[in-house]
């Protein structure tokens, strides 16, 4: 029994790990975007552990934002075009024929929606899949570490001072929640 304890990582030992890791992901992410990068500090101070199945609800939940976004965007342009439709309309019975130039912010107004209706659906099916995923899953045995982070960096011209939130995989990578 005792060398099953010495073998266990004190919390101090997982924190400092998971600094390594969220420090590394920083880097990553400066380097990635050629940005300058300071870090002050980074210093873990709580994590909890979840399996798969509570990662993808994490994950659905960080979905529902662009997933509104993109719908918020998409009925927006979709009353801007009715509002159109019904201006030409309106013209028309007073004898008014639509112009090239409304014509063709018309044809873009539709193609601009299009994109914004490709965004929504493409959301809706990490959706369903992160959903399907949970619910068929028969293994939860692979353990995360949810972890609480405090961070102070510098990357770009931008300072950041916040509490972050990270998942942290068996190989003490940072996990990414949006696939």
């Amino acid at each position: 029994m005792a060398a099953l304890v010495a073998c266990t990582p004190t919390k101090e030992q997982v924190c400092s790990k998971i600094d390594e890791a969220v420090r590394s992901n920083i880097e990553e992410i400066a380097e990635t975007y050629q940005l300058s990068l300071e870090i002050f500090d980074i210093k873990t101070v709580d994590y909890d552990t979840i399996n798969e199945n509570q990662l993808d609800r994490i994950r659905l939940s960080v979905n529902e934002g662009p997933t509104k976004v993109f719908w918020d965007k998409y009925q927006n342009q979709k009353e801007k075009i009715e509002e159109k439709l019904n201006q030409v309309e309106v013209g028309q019975k007073k004898g008014i024929q639509p112009t090239a130039a409304s014509k063709a912010e018309l044809e873009a107004a539709a193609k601009r929606m299009i994109v914004l209706y490709d965004s929504v659906k493409h959301y809706l099916s990490i959706d369903s899949t992160l959903q399907a995923r949970i619910k068929t899953r028969q293994d939860t045995s692979k353990i995360y570490l949810y972890c609480k982070t405090f961070n102070t960096y510098r990357l770009g011209r931008k300072t950041t001072k916040d509490t972050s939130r990270y998942i942290i995989d068996q190989k003490y990578k940072v996990v990414r929640l949006m696939e």
